[in-house]
């Protein structure tokens, strides 16, 4: 319980109140006019008038009659000093004791304006009464201004506030970061059964109609007004803006507009966002969703919906606009919201919104948290009293089977594929396709894709020996017959052929846009897999895969043609920290930078694999791998052309792995850095060889052999560095390779068969 007022200078670690803090400051303030300091290492910093009113020190006034104030003439002082004024007292409510049976009873709106400034009673219990209405505290035209409750880490609101079923209304509020009602809710905290109504909130940063940032629980609540930032990194959401914490049954009607991080409930999410919905209008530039702006990779969100019109320039999702973690049991309506796609979710057409089978087919049937009142509204909390009935569970009777592994469902036309896509139900189900499915969409009843088929996966895929012809997407990231495959996720057996697939973002595959997250949870199976015809995106494209993170990928090829604008594109996967065995490419691929005939980035291992594609980038370009970062690459070997800027390789453009056994054949080309089997090498490369002749190097960094044509196409020349071919047992009995000596170069076993 200190201050400071006078001026502060200096060079190095200078605050208002502290220049250094190595411990805990607690109910400590600075006057930020007099010192001349926006900022200290602790402590808040306040204006004049504040440092001169009493309700500034509520929280001192806890400890007894130890301060006095001559309020609005002079700072605080200490009692004893006997100056002019009256005697600082604590906090005062309607009643309670601030405990889980007796809360403190919250009436009036300055006894609510009071809860923001007694730092003693943020871990406390507290109870609305009544309606209360806070246009008088606007901070406007001398009004006095609302004090957000909990602004930071250091002094969150840790206790609980029951709304009691009651509204607050007219909250205006401009601020810096963590802007609502409550600016912070720490661990610990829950607000529960309350409504915002009718704010009007802006700030550079954080910003929610009702929490700034929630580490807490926030249950059955709703917002309504305005809310906005003009932050660049900012988290801007109709309810919450920044959320690590856990939102339950709850919505928002907010309008929303920002720069980054937008969403008409949560602007960014890390924490759970469960059976909640949004119909707010929302505008910004990047990562802007209906419901969700941005997620990480530890966040969830299901069982909800979102349908006001979506604005922004990238990364934007009729439901979320940028993720890095799947999304269940959740929908959009596209029409409303004039968008087709998002990163996650099911987009579902206005009616389809309103219908309990579609809704069902998403998780929502028997769900007591949602009732509907079918083909007249949208699903309504059951909280909320509205017209409407639970929602019954849909029957399967369009698609035979049970959807376990000893019956799985079988697919045997294009709707029943189509109809999957929008039921996320089934997607941790066991399935066989029966046939080759067309989408072409210049067939009757088909159509193009603004997002993945089946954007996330759980099941078993099992084609069976067919193929899904003519797939055509033009959406953003995460796109291909699969958006996200998760670890328990396997899909076999099964050629997407001709595809077309284009991508603004992050994340393009012919087959699967993501297998993996790259953090927590491990990739799928794929497994005898292939694709033809046409991907691009922006960064981590692939032929089969966009990114592999854990997952494995076992005889696996691509043929098709495979470009991206900026960095990390190969002909199988644009980036693996997984494994690949038994996989080829022979497809073309053009990029930027990282670029691989077979993968992009390595940070995985690979084995007995090869690319024999034509590869084409500016710099780490590489015929088998444009970077290999820490991978181990085994038995491998690439013989298309490679044409580069810098760090070109006949098979790897920059290593800093293990490349074992491996060999280059094709023609290589650059300016610097170029090698005939690796460009740049921070380790040595073993038993590897490389055709002088078709690549034109007579050199390579890190190691490896140099060898004619005649040599590389002979049995003898791999016997002899160790590989194991079918028919010898010398190098190990596992029949890796073949080979038709004077004709070809080593081909994998599996393609003799």
């Amino acid at each position: 319980m200190c201050y400071s007022t006078g001026s502060v200078s200096g060079n190095e670690q200078v605050g208002g109140l502290v220049g250094q803090n190595n411990d805990r400051v607690i109910y400590c303030f600075w006057d930020v006019e007099t010192s001349g300091l926006m900022v200290s290492a602790a402590g808040v910093g306040k204006t004049t008038t504040e440092m001169q009113t009493a309700n500034t020190f509520l929280s001192w006034g806890a400890c007894g009659p130890v301060w006095t104030i001559d309020e609005g003439r002079d700072y605080p002082h200490l009692a004893w000093e006997n100056l002019p004024g009256f005697v600082i007292t604590g906090p005062t409510y309607g009643g309670g004791a601030g405990t889980l049976d007796d809360p403190y009873l919250i009436y009036t709106a300055e006894e609510l304006n009071t809860i923001g400034l007694s730092f003693r009673d943020r871990d406390k219990h507290f109870k609305l009464m009544t309606d209360i209405d806070l246009s008088g505290l606007d901070g406007k035209d001398g009004r006095p201004a609302f004090n957000i409750i909990g602004t930071s880490d250091d002094n969150a609101f840790t206790g609980v506030f029951d709304g009691n079923g009651y509204t607050i209304l007219h909250l205006s509020i401009a601020g810096e970061d963590n802007v609502g009602l409550f600016g912070y809710l720490g661990s610990g905290a829950e607000v529960r059964d309350l409504a915002i109504v009718d704010v009007n909130i802006t700030s550079a940063y954080s910003a929610g109609g009702l929490v700034g940032r929630n580490g807490g629980i926030v249950t059955q609540c709703y917002s309504t007004g305005a809310v906005s930032s003009t932050g660049e990194h900012s988290a801007v959401g109709g309810l919450i803006g920044l959320n690590g914490g856990t939102v339950s049954r709850c919505y928002s009607t907010a309008a929303v507009n920002g720069i980054s991080n937008v969403g008409g409930l949560v602007g960014y999410n890390s924490g759970t966002v469960t059976h909640c919905y949004s119909t707010a209008v929302v505008s910004g530039s990047d990562s802007v969703g209906g419901l969700v702006g941005q997620q990480n990779h530890a966040a969830s969100v299901t069982h909800c919906y979102s349908k006001g019109p979506v604005n922004g320039t990238s990364s934007v999702g009729g439901l979320v606009g940028s993720s890095d973690s799947g999304i269940l049991h959740s929908v959009w309506d596209m029409e409303t919201s004039g968008l087709l796609g998002s990163v996650g979710g099911v987009g579902l057409t206005t009616d389809e919104m309103m219908d309990p089978y579609m809704l069902g087919l998403n998780g929502f049937a028997n769900d007591p948290n949602w009732v509907l009142d079918a083909g007249q509204d949208y699903p309504r909390l059951a909280w909320q009293g509205t017209r409407g009935e639970t929602i019954p569970e849909p029957s399967m009777d369009w698609i035979k089977g049970g959807g376990l592994v000893q019956n799985p469902y079988q697919i045997v036309t294009t709707d029943q594929l189509i109809l999957l896509g929008k039921a996320s139900i089934l997607w941790d189900k066991h399935f066989v396709l029966n046939t080759d499915i067309n989408l072409d969409p210049n067939l009757p009843n088909r159509r193009s894709f603004s997002q993945a088929v089946i954007p996330t996966f759980m099941g078993v895929f099992d084609g069976n020996g067919h193929a899904i012809q003519h797939l055509t997407i033009s959406g953003e990231s995460y796109l291909g017959l699969f958006g996200r495959l998760a670890s328990s996720a396997e899909v076999k057996n099964l050629g997407v052929v001709d595809v077309n697939i284009v991508g603004s973002g992050s994340y393009v595959g012919g087959l699967v846009g993501r297998s993996g997250n790259g953090w927590s949870d491990d990739g799928g199976t794929v497994t005898r897999c292939y694709s033809t015809g046409v991907v691009y995106g922006r960064d981590r494209v692939g032929g089969l895969v966009g990114g592999n993170y854990e997952g494995t990928m076992t005889q696996c090829y691509s043929i098709g043609s495979v470009s991206g604008e900026k960095l990390l594109v190969g002909g199988l996967a644009g980036d693996n920290a997984g494994t690949l065995t038994d996989c080829y490419n022979t497809g073309s691929v053009t990029g930027e930078w990282m670029v691989g005939g077979l993968v992009g980035n390595n940070n995985g291992t690979l084995t007995q694999c090869y690319s024999t594609g034509a590869l084409s980038g500016e710099w780490m370009v590489g015929g088998l791998l444009g970077n290999n970062s820490f991978g181990r690459v085994t038995n491998c070997y690439s013989s298309g052309s490679v044409n580069g800027t810098s760090m070109v390789g006949g098979l790897v453009g920059f290593n800093l792995g293990d490349v074992n056994c491996c060999y280059s054949a094709g023609a290589v080309k650059g300016i610097s850095s170029v090698g005939g089997l690796v460009g740049s090498a921070g380790h040595v490369v073993t038993a590897s060889l490389w055709d002088i002749q078709t690549s034109s190097q007579t050199r390579s960094d890190g190691g490896g052999t140099g060898k004619t044509t005649a040599e590389m196409q002979t049995a003898k020349t791999f016997l002899d560095a160790g590989w194991d071919f079918v028919g010898e047992t010398e190098n190990g009995t596992e029949d890796i390779w073949w080979i038709l000596e004077g004709q070809d170069y080593p081909r994998l076993w599996w393609e003799a068969e």
